[in-house]
């Protein structure tokens, strides 16, 4: 009886193992779980992949070298512009390299305070006519993760010139029957900055047609110059032009006057 009932439990547990259709199953399922998990881990590393590079581009300092740069042009164009107006070689490369050397200080003062680099280095200088035309600047930053460098920046100085901005007339009256004409005129740089001691040259054409010609020089304080012409008692349109404005290591530009000529009526 007893070997009967071993019998009967082997045979039962030979049909269960021969019964594969469990395993198929199971297989199944463990598959589908170990593509599951692979998709998961595909899927994460491409999430840290984006999310290190919007990290990268996020802390990539563009603003800070972009500020730099347009720093840099500005100052080394307002420093040569200065430079210019010297009347030798000498003083200009005085007055430029002296204020480049405040500028680069700066610089490297200011952003070490904030933990990073900023080197700028003026090469060389090309000159034209006695003033100085280009400049070749090394411009380097760093804030210990990204080192950008210019070498070189070329930097092309615009010459220093000067216009008419504006010109008025106007008479006074001393009885009996007198007068005094007056034109003022102001001479402004390219920025609209007024421009001392620039010689001005008014050419003033009276009633009977004819021509006065006179020169004085601007003012220090807001560029301009004041001319007179009387006493006079001839009546009619007088007329005042300026036919040159001169300044030594400037140019003049009368395509970019504002004003040329005035006129008035007398009385």
């Amino acid at each position: 009886m007893v070997r009967m009932n071993m019998i009967k439990k082997k045979t039962k547990e030979l049909k269960l193992v021969k019964d594969e259709r469990g395993q198929w199953i199971i297989s199944a399922g463990f598959l589908v779980s170990v593509s599951i998990v692979i998709l998961a881990l595909l899927l994460n590393q491409a999430m840290m992949g984006g999310y290190q590079s919007s990290v990268a581009i996020l802390e990539f300092p563009k603003h800070e070298i972009r500020e730099l740069v347009q720093e840099t042009h500005r100052e080394v164009t307002i420093a040569a512009m200065k430079a210019n107006k010297e009347a030798s070689m000498d003083a200009i490369n005085l007055t430029f390299n002296s204020t480049m050397s405040n500028y680069t200080n700066s610089v490297e003062h200011l952003y070490a305070a904030h933990g990073q680099m900023a080197y700028v280095n003026v090469s060389s200088l090309t000159f034209n006519d006695t003033k100085i035309e280009k400049v070749n600047v090394t411009i380097l930053f760093s804030d210990g993760v990204t080192t950008c460098t210019f070498d070189p920046e070329i930097i092309e100085i615009p010459r220093n010139t000067m216009h008419v901005d504006s010109i008025d007339m106007w008479s006074l009256e001393w009885p009996p029957a007198n007068y005094t004409i007056f034109t003022k005129a102001k001479i402004v740089d390219a920025s609209n900055a007024a421009v001392a001691t620039a010689t001005v040259y008014l050419n003033t054409t009276l009633p009977d047609s004819t021509n006065v010609s006179s020169s004085r020089v601007t003012d220090a304080i807001n560029g301009t110059v004041l001319f007179w012409y009387g006493l006079t008692d001839t009546t009619g349109i007088y007329t005042s032009t300026v036919t040159d404005v001169s300044l030594l290591g400037w140019i003049y530009d009368p395509a970019s006057n504002v004003e040329t000529s005035d006129s008035i009526q007398v009385p």
